[in-house]
């Protein structure tokens, strides 16, 4: 691999803090001048919204209809489409450095991974996953070259992933796939789903799973090849 030169380095990841800024502008629930915040006060029509978001509330309703609601951006009352979104923006900023030249890159916030390519000419990324039933240890570590992994539990997300009809969550979940977004969207649903979920994680044929139940008890599966070090 030929590193890029430092200089083209640091502008990539001064692009990317400022795409992710960006995001935060648009999205962000709390800020009066977020076109989230105008959208869900009635203060601006969807025909109005920019691009992004207008791509977003699209992906949000797909992925209602393909969860049978389990993962609701409007679960707290409100429009909030964050648990997507953040993934969504990791993913648009992994595209972005691929296609400028640096395929091998690590990106993360909270639980959320994107990893593409090496981090050197004969090794994988190794993406470690904490155990939400230890504190401090590790449930699994994935080796891969190209993955996005989302983690959603209660602990973390709060009412984000509650069941809508029975308002509990039972399981811990990690999502690994192609996409960063649909990840954090699917692991948010199985979560909110509880138990009866470890009967839909396997039909995720292009996503790896790993699911921890309130005993500690760990489920893995999924179609999507990921070496499990752990």
């Amino acid at each position: 691999m030929t590193p890029l030169p430092s200089e083209t380095l640091d502008q990539l990841t001064a692009q990317v803090f400022d795409w992710l800024n960006h995001i935060e502008e648009l999205f962000d629930p709390s800020c009066h001048h977020s076109e989230v915040h105008l959208l869900d006060n009635g203060l601006i029509r969807p025909s109005d919204l920019g691009p992004s978001v207008r791509e977003v509330r699209t992906a949000c309703a797909r992925l209602h209809a393909r969860t049978d609601g389990y993962f609701d951006v409007r679960v707290t009352g409100r429009f909030d489409p964050s648990r997507y979104v953040r993934g969504w923006a990791l993913q648009q900023a992994s595209v972005h450095l691929a296609r400028a030249g640096a395929g091998n890159h690590r990106l993360r916030i909270g639980g959320d991974i994107k990893v593409s390519g090496r981090p050197t000419q004969d090794e994988a990324w190794r993406v470690a996953v904490q155990d939400p039933c230890r504190p401090g240890e590790i449930a699994w570590i994935g080796t891969t070259t190209e993955l996005a992994v989302a983690t959603a539990n209660n602990s973390v997300h709060g009412d984000r992933t509650r069941n809508p009809p029975l308002r509990v969550g039972c399981l811990h979940g990690d999502l690994g796939g192609p996409e960063l977004g649909n990840a954090a969207a699917y692991a948010t649903a199985a979560v909110a789903m509880g138990p009866p979920a470890l009967d839909r994680l396997p039909s995720l044929n292009d996503h790896a799973y790993l699911a921890i139940d309130d005993h500690g008890q760990c489920f893995h599966g999924g179609g999507r090849p990921i070496t499990l070090a752990a």
